[in-house]
């Protein structure tokens, strides 16, 4: 049983989320992930095809093994279904919301060739301006006339995007104590601006927001923390050919990094430094996603981003769609 069930159950009240003729197909996942895939079963849907990628075994049969637990325990009356790698065809055809979580990515021809553009949404699960190129086939969605619906992570009832400012604190925390300290956050979006707020609230030394590349580099010697979380940088940060090299002048530098393209074994090896999470950054793809503070965010996103796609699929206005299309 996951202690999150009724936590889930009152949300799906809350939103009044009611999936009752809807075939879904989302991800079959662990930990947090696990529990927002228990949404739509929650939520009555007609039917729910899983599609489990997890690369062990061990955790493919946990996870399985728990999820007929709570659908027996919970009397679920919803058709499941569990795919491994990929769905087939005829779940496609029949599909209404198809989820664009981490194991069906990317949303190419292979997948889409075979669902219905008349009945049925590609939900996002997360904000529209968040998107990125590499996770649909855009073109075919065009071709096709494919509907996308973005959630938005910021209406003033649910604001999930909050959750960006405690995410970054309990990073930065992992490796500074933040007060007393000199921090440059290299961002001019919103993901650095809630990184600022969170960061401010524990009286730092200094607290400097920019993209500035001049700034950092007259800063740098006197900076502590360095946090790099600019959504959209698409040139590389710290490796061969990295912008931010420089900040190598500063051997006592501590490094997060949020978004951003980053080698880290050339951060380490070469630079010198120490950087968290230990492993290469991307741009538009989070290190660490909500998950990192509890199942509650991400639930909170994926309720959000089913209202949408529900709310869509019903002609209905919705304060959690944020964008429709991108035809």
């Amino acid at each position: 049983m996951s202690r999150f069930v009724p936590y889930i159950r009152n949300l799906v009240s809350q939103l009044n989320l009611d999936l009752s003729d809807k075939v879904i197909i989302t991800e079959l996942a662990t930990n947090a992930y696990f529990d927002a895939a228990l949404i739509p079963l929650f939520a009555g849907a007609k039917k729910v095809i899983y599609v489990d990628n997890n690369a062990s075994q061990e955790d493919r049969a946990h996870t399985k093994k728990k999820l007929k637990e709570i659908i027996e325990l919970n009397k679920i009356t919803s058709e499941v279904i569990i795919r491994e790698s990929r769905p087939l065809p005829e779940d496609l055809m029949k599909v209404n919301i198809l989820c664009n979580t981490g194991a069906l990515r990317p949303l190419g021809l292979n997948l889409l060739q075979h669902v219905n553009p008349s009945n049925v949404v590609i939900q996002l699960m997360y904000d529209s301006w968040e998107v990125r190129e590499a996770d649909i086939d855009f073109d075919y969605c065009r071709s096709k006339g494919i509907p996308i619906v973005g959630t938005n992570e910021s209406n003033l009832s649910f604001d999930i995007f909050y959750n960006v400012a405690p995410l970054m604190l309990k990073m930065c925390l992992e490796v500074s104590r933040v007060y007393s300290e000199n921090i440059f956050i290299f961002s001019d979006d919103d993901f650095g601006e809630q990184t600022r707020k969170a960061l401010g609230k524990l009286n730092p030394k200094s607290l400097i927001q920019t993209k500035d590349i001049n700034v950092l580099k007259e800063e740098i010697k006197n900076v502590d923390l360095l946090v790099l979380c600019s959504f959209k940088e698409e040139r590389s940060l710290l490796g061969q050919h990295g912008i931010l090299n420089f900040i190598a002048d500063n051997p006592n530098l501590k490094l997060v990094h949020l978004f951003g393209i980053v080698d880290a074994q050339y951060v380490k090896s070469t630079l010198n430094l120490n950087i968290y999470p230990d492993y290469d950054g991307k741009t538009k793809k989070m290190s660490k996603t909500f998950a990192h503070i509890g199942g509650e965010p991400v639930i909170d996103l994926f309720l959000a981003s089913y209202k949408a796609g529900c709310s869509f699929l019903n002609n209905e206005e919705s304060e959690f769609i944020q964008e429709v299309n991108f035809l």
